[in-house]
């Protein structure tokens, strides 16, 4: 029997806050601070600390936090580092964990200054993986037969920086077939027919 693949792109889109486990203090939208030279709203860290108080009740020494920045023409990206052009980006706001959660993740007492690296890595992996998700890079597979019965799917593969080599590897190993039904080369070829 011949099976046929179909690659499609899943947009989560608004629903993203509900997906992500961090917490995102966000400023920018309707911001009615002043603006430094860098374009970044120069209130958005105290507004940020006082949001801290008053909606989790933790003080700015109780979280790891990064900026998050999103530069907007045509759509969004994020990332934590900034972008380059003045006119269409700016910080929008702050990610964090609390120091509570990541000792009860890792079993520390403590958050050492590698722990906080680490911390702050998953942090830039997060925005990474929310600019992804908000940017349509979510993507799906089915296996039907010539007869269009859907044999398999699953859904939920993310694809980062626009590695679809990896994307393809990732769904290969989730699929129930035997060994080099579908070659990764056309795996990737679908993935590209659905992005291009």
């Amino acid at each position: 029997m011949k099976k046929l693949i179909t690659i499609d792109i899943d947009k989560y889109g608004e629903d993203l806050k509900e997906v992500y486990d961090f917490k995102i203090f966000s400023g920018w939208i309707n911001y009615h601070g002043d603006i430094n030279a860098t374009g970044n709203c120069v209130n958005l860290y105290e507004d940020f600390k006082q949001n801290l108080k008053s909606k989790y009740d933790l003080t700015i020494e109780q979280v790891v936090y990064l900026p998050i920045y999103v530069y907007s023409h045509s759509g969004e990206t994020f990332n934590t580092t900034g972008f380059e052009s003045e006119w269409d980006s700016g910080q929008l706001g702050y990610i964090f964990y609390t120091k509570k959660e990541i000792k009860e993740w890792y079993g520390a007492k403590r958050i050492s200054s590698k722990l906080k690296e680490k911390i702050e890595e998953k942090l830039k992996n997060d925005v990474k993986i929310f600019d992804a998700s908000w940017n349509g890079q979510y993507f799906s597979y089915s296996i039907t037969d010539e007869s269009n019965d859907v044999l398999e799917s699953c859904s939920g593969f993310l694809c980062v920086d626009n590695d679809f080599n990896s994307l393809a590897k990732n769904m290969i190993e989730y699929m129930d077939i035997e060994e080099n039904e579908f070659k990764l080369e056309e795996i990737e070829s679908k993935i590209l027919e659905v992005v291009y």
